[in-house]
């Protein structure tokens, strides 16, 4: 999967990008393996991994990460995401967004993934790959630092 590269071909994976989350979260069972037999899941990660920075901070990638969360939803889809061995990095990945609502779904799904079992664990390995991929000292850096700026500017 490439990156879009002119405003049609923005709209067009826009569109795309929606009809397929409403499908990966209203569609039977049979789609939703359907879907990850034909590698769907690896050309979701594939592309989460390797978009240009106009595409991370836009809608199409809000609809990619959704399209994962549709997947958590169903036990088969959840299944395979937790079996992937880079799938929750993947995601953590998307934490350095700046388009809040991609940040929402991606702690929903971290959140989620906490709740099962083995699931913390994976979690804390994927914030760990994340405070190397975002060059962090300290795994939520980020989150404390944008912390101490709204105190700073509030007194």
């Amino acid at each position: 999967m490439r990156a879009p590269t002119d405003q049609y071909q923005e709209h067009s994976w826009l569109k795309y990008t929606e009809g397929l989350r409403t499908a990966l979260a209203t569609q039977s069972n049979t789609f939703v393996n359907e879907f990850i037999e034909a590698g769907g899941l690896a050309s979701l990660l594939g592309f989460l991994t390797q978009m240009d920075d106009s595409t991370f901070q836009s809608s199409i990638h809000m609809n990619v990460i959704a399209c994962v969360k549709a997947l958590m939803n169903n036990s088969n889809g959840r299944k395979h995401i937790l079996a992937h061995p880079t799938c929750m990095n993947g995601i953590s990945q998307s934490l350095t967004t700046e388009h809040l609502k991609t940040k929402t779904l991606v702690l929903e799904i971290l959140g989620g993934v906490c709740l099962l079992p083995g699931g913390h664990k994976k979690v804390l390995e994927a914030m760990l790959h994340f405070q190397k991929h975002a060059g962090e000292r300290t795994r939520f850096q980020v989150r404390e630092e944008r912390g101490k700026m709204r105190g700073n500017s509030e007194k």
